[in-house]
């Protein structure tokens, strides 16, 4: 198994590539400057903001994990080339906010573009490449996050607030119907429906 990490050098990135490494798989680590790798880490640097350059590097990869602040705006076309590469499986980072108003979404700030990435990926989807979701257990997410530096404090506080709201539905209104006289359609067959503009897509 050969596995490309994006964002490799930051808080989930790093984390990530230690873990790999344990399970003993080929990992192709990216970053945009050049780092220290552990043993048995190969790392790349490599632009994003120029998907291009990224292409030996997928070469032969069987699974990619993109980081939203990595790849920030260039997600469609990491994952196209991605899918040229022969690349069958996509693993993204996201954020439970992902649907929210990005004025309030103050990880944008910093780049993160977690809409971006997902809508992505659907489209891969819509392209015949499965998409999988696997909840991460909330005691293992809160030592992750008390492990990488936030405050046991603030993590408590956080998974309080997601599990209030966990189970919720999401609220959907008719306001689609109401304008355009017609039922909305969810982006995947948006996606279906256009698939002729988009390069490569059939």
């Amino acid at each position: 198994m050969k596995i490309v990490v994006t964002g490799a050098t930051g808080l989930v990135g790093r984390p990530l590539v230690g873990l790999l490494r344990e399970r003993e798989v080929e990992i192709r680590a990216v970053a945009r400057s050049s780092a220290t790798w552990p043993r048995g880490v190969a790392g790349f640097t490599a632009d994003l903001a120029e998907p291009a350059t990224l292409l030996p590097v997928l070469d032969g990869a069987d699974a990619l994990f993109v980081h939203p602040r990595a790849v920030g705006d260039n997600a469609g076309k990491l994952l196209a080339l991605a899918g040229e590469a022969g690349v069958r499986r996509v693993v993204v980072l996201s954020a439970i906010n992902v649907d929210d108003d990005p004025a309030y979404q103050p990880s944008r700030l910093n780049g993160d573009r977690n809409k971006e990435v997902e809508e992505a990926a659907v489209l891969a989807e819509v392209l015949g490449r499965s998409l999988v979701f696997q909840e991460v257990p909330a005691q293992a997410a809160v030592r992750g996050m008390v492990a990488n530096g936030l405050r046991e404090e603030f993590v408590t506080a956080l998974m309080n607030r997601y599990e209030r709201g966990a189970g919720q539905p999401a609220e959907v209104t008719d306001e689609v119907r109401g304008v355009l006289g017609r039922p909305a359609r969810t982006f995947a067959q948006w996606v279906a429906d256009h698939a002729a503009v988009f390069g490569g897509v059939r």
